[in-house]
């Protein structure tokens, strides 16, 4: 079956999603945009997309990206080791992290032909990423996310993601947690703000 370009611009099926063997001079990255409207969160995708481009970014990360049938950019995410802050200043130590997801500001709010979104392949496919990094375990995974960014809250919730309190910030984020050892295949949607058992025992003292 041959593909064809949906209503969205989207040249379905999408390719399935790649982690770069280096971001550094790939093209799609040159003039990413997730967003034009002068949110925070929208000018850091933008700036690490272009950082990656020209090889500025010093993190060891992997960078994974979604393309359509005809191998246009639809969104990219980054993953890597970050420091897992708490309140109080204090740090967990380093965790695996999603450290940036983005979606093209052509396509967000849209569904791709299986009805999820960019952003909900993107992430699955970071966990996913990640796992093969432990050896098919799924350890504790965090991102830092504007409270006012409510597409990403809700993309990250649907994933097993939970919000700490309040107190854990960076730069004005908060910090979201998916706790060690929750299988992906057995993820539930989750409410936004939902504090179970888990967050519980994590929070003795948080984005696309």
């Amino acid at each position: 079956m041959g593909s064809s370009q949906s209503e969205t611009g989207i040249t379905e099926p999408v390719r399935p999603p790649r982690a770069l063997a280096t971001a550094r001079r790939f093209a799609p990255l040159r003039g990413f945009s997730c967003g034009r409207g002068g949110a925070a969160w929208e000018t850091v995708v933008n700036r690490t997309a272009r950082g990656l481009y020209l090889g500025r970014e010093n993190r060891p990360l992997t960078t994974i990206v979604l393309e359509d049938g005809s191998g246009r950019l639809i969104g990219f995410c980054c993953v890597g080791r970050d420091e897992l802050p708490l309140r109080a200043g204090r740090h967990r130590g380093t965790a695996w992290s999603v450290l940036v997801i983005g979606t093209d500001r052509r396509h967000r709010g849209q569904r791709l032909q299986d009805g999820s979104s960019p952003g909900d392949v993107l992430l699955r496919a970071a966990l996913e990423r990640i796992a093969e990094e432990r050896g098919g375990r799924d350890p504790l995974v965090w991102a830092h996310i504007a409270p006012e960014n409510e597409p990403s809250r809700a993309l990250f919730a649907r994933h097993g993601f939970d919000e700490l309190p309040a107190t854990a910030v960076v730069g004005g984020d908060i910090v979201w947690v998916r706790p060690q050892r929750r299988r992906l295949a057995a993820m539930v949607p989750r409410p936004i703000g939902a504090r179970g058992r888990t967050i519980r025992r994590i929070a003795a003292g948080e984005a696309p």
